[in-house]
């Protein structure tokens, strides 16, 4: 099920509205070689949506495409491709899934994840309001989504009932739809869908800085869905006018009405989130799902507080006795419960093995299909699929199997060049290049830079040929650029750059953002190569330009902060850097969760700052506070891991503290000597482990890992 806006989409329409709305209603219609029609769904105020079989797959999704009334609409079509867009880069249980995007016959459609279910507002039509041992494991899912979303820079902006789904046996899972996109006026909707100006969403759940029109970030997703959750316990929004501006007002100026199901701590916690003033909500949607669920610990503790201290003395007594009549049970009960706990265990662990072999085998047979169609074919649409397939492997973890679609992904369009026109010869060959940079970072997630470098390589040649002003060209000089900075050949990749900024000057692009991060890249180049102060000028250039944009770039104002703090410290002035990287470190938690990937890289940042200042202490508690995060991504970034194990084991050595440093170096070793064990950064770490060991008089040791093979042909390059 998969509703556009108020209305529902399994309410089929007569086959004479399906024809008169649109030419892809008849079943068996294929869409881009990929989508087999089954079926018409639905309608909403911007869409059609279609049950339709992913023919690579062999999957049931929804497919969503523009109405045709709105395909000359250039802001509808643009409010379709940001939710498209937003979608794409979410991955959550709770949130609808995208599989593909693309346009069929001037209209835009996109494909999603297809399920039987209800939307919340049907289940408030049938029953009002939920009881809250139902309603609270919703609010927890919901928040849950937001968080997620708000994580990767998605602010919803139209919570409400119709775009909250529900699905599963009971419709106690739910997932959210319709991210990143305001929603097309539509007068026949009273005032449930507002339009004016930039003042975009449904009028009974919209925050008082979206009603004003004002900057929105993700405080204002907490206030809607505080107006939902209200909804759901008293069966009416917080806040009701006559009309849309009527009820905006009300947000703006009144208190939530009276609600005598929200009388109590839970109730508060709802209410605090329908403050006026953002900073005076929860600041985040795992805050505000913590401060709910101590609500509900704190009234289970109250409601039976009473009946616990009538019943203290009895069970006093009852106590002693039942320590005896356990201990009687547990010599005969618990050795063969132990033992049944045991074979459960290695059952469950059996069947998720087994599953994992299962969610493989079926990737793999997908593979196998689209082989076996392409044997004698030429269809970029299928090469595409290789492109989807390679994105499901690193979904999953997997790298190398990734990096195989892409190979065929690249025989595939390199077969297609050999055979087609020359009018398509400039299309085939741009997505060619696109397919080698993604193949290209995903040997960098592998440690393979020398591939990367080669992929890279194979594109930049290909961008030569379509010209230097081809998207083609100047990202494969952005990759290019990031190889040889990884590979730390930094005059190379400060080469790469600056032809890239030369490009765009000679184009008048006058895109600040990519001017901002050209600026970082350059820093970041100049800070290895020991050129401070023209980091700092490129550093303070970056700052600049994205103080410029705000709103969702100051996210990105945190790289720039780090590159002027570093540049400041290696020029000895430790106060500039001290506060840049703590201002930079403040800055991405207020814009992400308290264990993301980007926290570490800032605590390694002012980790960097207090070494040069040489305060070991503070440096070391950076580290270590950057070294608990990694450790709980370990899987998926093992490199990342192994640097901060070396940072930490690098400030303990100069704390003389040896024995400490150690165990934490010989783990980094072992994750960069498995994954790259022919690159710089594994040798340094072998160097100073082998010095480390002599150190501590473990020369045996020592001896036996300088004399190794792969340490002779490190020493030797």
């Amino acid at each position: 099920m998969f509703p556009d806006s108020e209305e529902s989409i399994h309410n089929p329409q007569s086959e004479e509205q399906l024809s008169a709305s649109s030419d892809l209603s008849k079943p068996g219609r294929v869409i881009d070689e990929r989508y087999e029609i089954l079926s018409f769904l639905g309608r909403g105020g911007m869409a059609n949506v279609y049950l339709a079989n992913h023919l690579i797959l062999n999957r049931a999704v929804a497919l969503k495409v523009l109405r045709q009334n709105l395909q000359e609409d250039k802001l509808a079509i643009e409010r379709f491709r940001r939710e498209a867009i937003a979608l794409s880069g979410l991955d959550h249980p709770n949130i609808i899934k995208i599989f593909g995007f693309g346009v069929f016959e001037n209209l835009p459609y996109f494909a999603m994840e297809y399920f039987e279910g209800m939307s919340l507002e049907q289940l408030l039509k049938k029953e009002l309001r939920l009881p809250r041992e139902r309603a609270l494991p919703l609010f927890n899912q919901m928040l849950d989504a937001l968080s997620h979303a708000h994580e990767h820079g998605v602010i919803h902006r139209d919570l409400k009932p119709s775009n909250v789904l529900l699905t599963g046996p009971a419709n106690d899972e739910l997932k959210l739809v319709d991210f990143g996109i305001a929603k097309l006026l539509n007068v026949a909707e009273g005032q449930k869908l507002t339009g004016t100006g930039h003042v975009l969403g449904t009028a009974a759940y919209m925050s008082p800085e979206q009603c004003q029109g004002r900057a929105l970030d993700a405080r204002s997703d907490l206030y809607s869905a505080a107006c939902l959750m209200f909804e759901m316990l008293d069966g009416r929004a917080p806040f009701e006018g006559e009309t849309a501006l009527a009820t905006m007002s009300k947000h703006l100026s009144d208190t939530p009405r009276k609600s005598e199901f929200l009388n109590d701590e839970l109730g508060a916690v709802i209410i605090s989130a329908l403050a006026k003033e953002p900073e005076k909500r929860p600041q985040s949607a795992s805050e505000f799902k913590y401060v709910l669920n101590e609500a509900k610990s704190n009234l289970k503790l109250h409601g039976t507080k009473a009946t616990t201290q009538d019943r203290a003395a009895s069970l006093r007594k009852v106590i002693l006795a039942g320590v005896f009549v356990f201990i009687a049970i547990s010599i005969v009960v618990l050795l063969p419960r132990i033992q049944r706990i045991q074979a459960d265990k290695t059952a469950k662990s059996s069947r998720e093995y087994e599953n994992n072999d299962n969610e493989e085998r079926r990737l793999e047979n997908s593979i196998h299909k689209i082989e076996k169609v392409t044997r004698n074919s030429t269809s970029s649409s299928l090469a595409d699929s290789y492109d989807a397939l390679a994105l499901q492997y690193l979904d999953h973890g997997k790298a190398e199997l990734a990096e195989s679609c892409y190979q065929h992904a690249v025989s595939m369009y390199e077969r297609i060049l050999s055979t087609c026109n020359d009018e398509d010869r400039v299309t085939i060959q741009s997505e060619l290049a696109k397919t080698l940079l993604h193949m290209s970072g995903c040997c960098c997630e592998l440690g393979k830079h020398n591939e990367a470098s080669k992929c890279a390589l194979q594109a930049y040649a290909i961008g030569k040929r379509l010209g230097r002003e081809s998207n083609a060209y100047r990202e494969s000089l952005q990759r290019l650029a990031e190889v040889c900075y990884v590979r730390e050949r930094y005059a190379e990749a400060a080469k790469y750059e600056i032809e890239r900024i030369s490009i765009d000057e000679k184009l008048g692009s006058k895109d600040y953002d990519n001017s901002a991060l050209t600026s970082d890249v350059l820093s970041k180049i100049r800070l290895k190569q020991g050129h401070f102060s023209e980091a700092e000028t490129l550093a303070k250039r970056a700052i600049e330009l994205r103080e410029q944009l705000g709103g969702d770039h100051l996210a990105d104002l945190c790289g720039s902060l780090d590159y002027l703090a570093l540049a400041h410290a290696n020029q000895g002035k430790f106060v500039e850097a001290e506060v840049e990287a703590i201002k930079a470190l403040k800055v991405r938690e207020d814009h992400s969760r308290k264990d993301d990937r980007y926290i570490a890289i800032q605590l390694d940042n002012l980790s960097t700052v207090y070494k040069l200042e040489k305060k070991y202490s503070k440096a070391e508690s950076a580290a270590r506070r950057s070294l608990e995060i990694r450790e709980k991504k370990q899987p998926k970034a093992p490199l990342d891991l192994a640097f901060s194990l070396n940072r930490l084991a690098e400030l303990l050595m100069l704390q003389e503290r040896d024995k400490e440093a150690q165990p934490l170096m010989a783990r980094a070793f072992e994750i960069e000597d498995k994954l790259i064990p022919t690159e710089p950064e594994c040798a340094r770490t072998r160097h100073c482990y082998i010095n480390l060991l002599r150190h501590l008089k473990r020369d045996s040791e020592a001896d036996s890992l300088s004399s190794s093979k792969s340490s002779k042909d490190i020493a030797g390059k």
